[in-house]
């Protein structure tokens, strides 16, 4: 929990421990604690994770709508299989790749990915692609191939929203060593889509590491009315909000009314992400039914108040003006798309302006 030397600015925490008021070597404790922690969730928080995935995790197959049975997902408008290979081809020296989905259902888009890989000749030797899939579900089958250049591994009965620590405790430390990350119709159905946002950022490699995710709900402290009010422009402004705070690389997607827009954020060069959020606390979702929040049904809510800025029409509801094709966000992620021929048309719109 995030005590209340957070209300102290951080001069006022020099001073203070100039004064002897806060012994230095407790300095950069009190600095990480002033940022989001989903290891420090409220225990109203930590149970609704609990109870949604011990509800999720006594399914032996996989039944959603979408259920991961496509080996190409709709994320971004852009080629993920070409993203992967650029991101492969872009660093020779580098012999072991991550790729991680979140969310995988029936693994068709790993095993999608694994033979796409096999298939081309001209990927650099001697290297080993880890695709993973990890699911809240049970899977009691193999996966096909553990062995290779290309390497699957599925995971079933995977609490997603403590992932960091589930994945240290199956003998996997992947902070800061994955490469690609895709999500496609799960984050909504978390109890704590912001901390686990987090945590798989945390997971990606500094720098050279990309997620593609779409859209999820969660509330600032000043925006609860226009939940009900309009929850699908609410959604995307905070969204929107959040990926400023992340001081990263972004492109945003926009789908019809913002609700399912589709966002792609490469790390910057601090490994750990440093949002300055606060925990409030955990409720019914409002938009459980425009949104389809199937499984938590919740809406977990953050004391801070969401900052005014400028956003785009385009990307909160999209109408004939706004083609599909148009991105928001990053120059130089956009321009990086269209050179290595990850997407091939689109028209660009800068946000925030000369980031």
């Amino acid at each position: 929990m995030i005590t209340t030397i957070k209300t102290y600015t951080f001069a006022g925490l020099i001073l203070a421990s100039i004064a002897g008021l806060i012994p230095l070597q407790a300095m950069e404790i009190i600095k990480e604690n002033t940022f989001l922690n989903p290891n420090n969730r409220p225990i109203d928080i930590q149970m609704k994770v609990d109870q949604s995935f011990n509800k999720l995790a006594l399914g032996k197959i996989s039944d959603w709508n979408f259920n991961g049975n496509d080996e190409y997902y709709i994320l971004c408008g852009l080629n993920q299989y070409q993203l992967l290979k650029s991101i492969i081809k872009n660093q020779p020296e580098k012999k072991e790749f991550y790729i991680l989905d979140i969310g995988a259902g029936n693994f068709k888009w790993g095993q999608g990915l694994a033979k796409f890989l096999q298939s081309q000749s001209d990927l650099p030797q001697g290297i080993t692609v880890h695709i993973m899939g990890i699911r809240g579900e049970q899977h009691i089958h193999s996966p096909q191939n553990q062995n290779g250049p290309y390497q699957l591994h599925e995971f079933g009965g995977f609490k997603i929203e403590d992932m960091h620590n589930v994945f240290l405790e199956r003998g996997w430390d992947l902070s800061n060593k994955i490469d690609l990350i895709v999500s496609a119709w799960t984050f909504r159905h978390l109890v704590d889509p912001v901390g686990t946002l987090v945590q798989a950022y945390n997971l990606l490699c500094p720098e050279t590491g990309v997620m593609l995710f779409d859209g999820f709900c969660f509330n600032y402290g000043n925006t609860s009315n226009a939940f009900q009010e309009k929850p699908n422009i609410t959604i995307s402004e905070n969204l929107t909000s959040l990926l400023l705070d992340f001081k990263a690389p972004f492109l945003i997607y926009p789908d019809s009314g913002g609700q399912n827009n589709s966002h792609m954020i490469r790390k910057a060069a601090n490994p750990i992400c440093q949002i300055s959020l606060t925990y409030n606390n955990v409720d019914f979702n409002p938009c459980h039914r425009i949104f389809r929040c199937i499984n938590s049904a919740c809406l977990t809510s953050f004391k801070e108040t969401r900052k005014e800025i400028d956003i785009p029409m385009g990307i909160v509801n999209r109408d004939s003006h706004y083609g599909q094709e148009t991105y928001y966000g990053d120059r130089k992620l956009f321009n990086w798309l269209i050179s290595e021929r990850i997407i091939f048309l689109g028209n660009f719109e800068e946000f925030p302006k000369n980031s």
